[in-house]
């Protein structure tokens, strides 16, 4: 509760006041017919440790498709809802977002080229938890393949929205909160930038990365869930599938030097740190071949990621 007033501004004497006081001055708990307070549901997926111990499956999965093999790998995040929202993101950037740029010979600008659009996957991730029907004893499930990302809720939106309007608007002035106290929240902490926006903004994002057009399912009306799915940019897939072409792998190959000739200077170098030195690649692009790096054998890291450096192994 203190770190939440803390992000969203409140004042120093709120901050400071006992934990019921708190909790009753932030409208989070209700007194009981039997004596004392009850913990209201949107308070336990907010700031409970554990929201599952008392709200079943108050969690998010993502289920990832391990590369070359027919097998997935599953991570959990529990957790107060909110910090799961971060949680995600920070996952997705960390281990799934990827980019590189392409040179062209006969032009001086270049191209960055995104597997998916980070914005794109913050808000379809935090929509998903922020629409959940907590309810439901089904968790948020985000299903990472080759070629897509799958969010699936286990309900429906709330009328007037419906699977047909998502597909085909991409704004909703009218839309209804299962979560209201949740969508406050979650606005004061800056994980929504305004009531009914996300979907616009996710497919903008898709839009200028040259992504697949956002579908959502089913496409029926028994069927008692949303799913959204979107595709990986179809150019980043067939180059990273091996089918470059000699200038662009010839570009990868000097980033690639440049970045192991600037972790042999600095071993503490951040991906940040690096991106502004190349300059011509992003933070997300440098992880990307830090990522093939390691998976290569011609790096690893040592220690932790705040405090520990970078040995060169090749």
């Amino acid at each position: 509760m203190k770190e939440y007033l803390l992000k969203t501004g409140a004042k120093k004497d709120i901050r400071e006041m006992s934990k019921l006081d708190m909790a009753k001055s932030m409208g989070l708990v209700s007194e009981s017919e039997y004596g004392g307070y009850r913990a209201k549901n949107f308070s336990v997926l907010m700031f409970a440790e554990t929201p599952n111990k008392f709200i079943p499956n108050a969690h998010v999965e993502i289920i990832r498709e391990i590369d070359g093999t027919d097998k997935m790998e599953s991570k959990r995040f529990d957790g107060p809802v909110w910090i799961q929202a971060k949680q995600v993101s920070k996952y997705f950037e960390d281990n799934i977002m990827a980019s590189y740029t392409i040179r062209e010979a006969d032009k001086i600008e270049h191209k960055i080229i995104y597997n998916y659009p980070l914005t794109a996957f913050e808000e379809l991730a935090t929509n998903a938890i922020l629409h959940k029907e907590y309810d439901t004893p089904e968790y948020v499930g985000i299903y990472i393949y080759k070629d897509r990302i799958s969010f699936v809720n286990h309900n429906r939106p709330l009328p007037p929205v419906t699977i047909e309007a998502l597909n085909r608007d991409r704004s909703f002035d009218r839309r209804q909160y299962l979560n209201k106290e949740l969508k406050d929240m979650f606005f004061s902490l800056n994980l929504i930038e305004s009531y009914g926006s996300g979907i616009r903004r996710a497919k903008d994002a898709l839009l200028e990365n040259g992504s697949p057009e956002l579908k959502f399912y089913p496409d029926n009306e028994e069927d008692n869930y949303t799913n959204a799915v979107m595709g990986v940019n179809e150019e980043f897939l067939k180059e990273f599938n091996g089918s470059t072409t000699k200038e662009t792998t010839k570009e990868k190959n000097s980033i690639q030097e440049q970045i192991v000739l600037l972790m042999k200077d600095n071993p503490s170098i951040t991906a940040e740190q690096i991106a502004n030195e190349i300059k011509e690649i992003t933070a997300d692009g440098v992880r990307y071949h830090i990522r093939n790096l390691k998976a290569h054998g011609v790096i690893k890291r040592e220690g932790s990621t705040k405090s520990g450096k970078w040995i060169v192994l090749k």
